[in-house]
């Protein structure tokens, strides 16, 4: 039955490099977000090294008309706007390779092997390694960032994740019923604080409900953050809904907001320990990243 799958999706794309099998990772974006989005990508990779060692992972995310947040319907390639190949191989190359697997991870049902894994805690627990790599001026624009925000002086730290936003709306936080608020997160923070000794708290959070939150808590000569642009889901016009929506309105400012993010992410592993209000794709992008946390505090939540 593996055997059959793997070679029920397999293209010939054009004569070239008979010797080599390609294992072509092409999804639309649609409203995931960046942290989610290079989780997913890097996981299916792994899934890929240990259930097919034999063939090359190489990413194409620049799918014609789908809408997201980075590209627009442009079609661009969500991937290479930020992050290295996957392999050394173009995809100028791949689509003239004669052989070529087509990505099915969006189809589990056609793959039990592939679903095994992808449900298992190995899916969850799979660091990314070597094979995260960004542009150089990714990675230019993320140290310019944390070197001008992160205390000098600083060597307990302790980060916090609060995702608001969204996971808010009605539609979406049924998803997570046991997300908890800000206040309560807060009022972890500050006790984690003080029992721990920690010297500062660095906030990852697009929330600026929650931002104000912590700004106005005893935290506040504690507290540094990233100045990235953040949503107010007090505002009318952003009740229930979707952050990719709101983020659409405004896709001149999507690369800048991005490479902002990226840097928010990275701030994370720079970290000593970890607090979050929900599993979210900043969480799993930190874990993802192997850093060494004294301890990870995030709820469990049903997907």
């Amino acid at each position: 039955m593996t055997s059959l799958y793997w070679l029920k999706p397999e293209l010939c794309c054009g004569p070239d490099n008979p010797d080599k099998t390609f294992y072509l990772i092409r999804m639309k974006v649609n409203g995931l977000g960046l942290a989610s989005l290079i989780t997913h990508i890097l996981r299916v990779r792994e899934m890929m090294r240990q259930l097919r060692p034999d063939v090359i992972p190489v990413v194409d995310l620049g799918v014609s008309g789908d809408q997201n947040q980075f590209a627009g319907t442009s079609g661009e390639d969500v991937w290479s706007m930020f992050l290295e190949p996957l392999s050394g191989t173009s995809l100028q190359e791949v689509y003239n390779s004669r052989h070529v697997i087509l990505d099915q991870s969006a189809n589990l049902k056609m793959n039990p092997y592939m679903a095994e894994f992808y449900f298992s805690s190995r899916w969850t627990q799979v660091h990314f390694g070597d094979a995260l790599r960004y542009r150089e001026d990714v990675r230019r624009h993320t140290a310019s960032v944390l070197q001008n925000i992160f205390p000098p002086d600083a060597r307990r730290i302790l980060a916090v994740v609060v995702r608001g936003t969204d996971y808010t709306a009605s539609g979406v936080s049924r998803l997570f019923p046991r997300c908890q608020s800000t206040e309560q997160t807060l009022q972890k923070a500050v006790r984690y604080v003080r029992e721990n000794g920690f010297d500062h708290v660095y906030l990852c959070t697009e929330d600026q409900a929650s931002l104000e939150m912590f700004q106005n808590s005893e935290l506040q000569d504690r507290l540094f953050y990233v100045d990235q642009k953040r949503v107010d889901y007090r505002k009318e016009e952003n009740r229930d809904r979707m952050l990719c929506d709101i983020y659409k309105k405004d896709p001149s400012g999507s690369r800048a907001r991005s490479l902002d993010y990226i840097a928010v992410l990275e701030g994370l592993t720079r970290c000593r320990a970890l607090l979050a209000n929900v599993t979210c794709g900043a969480v799993s992008y930190a874990l993802g990243r192997g850093t060494d946390y004294e301890f990870v505090d995030v709820p469990k939540t049903r997907r």
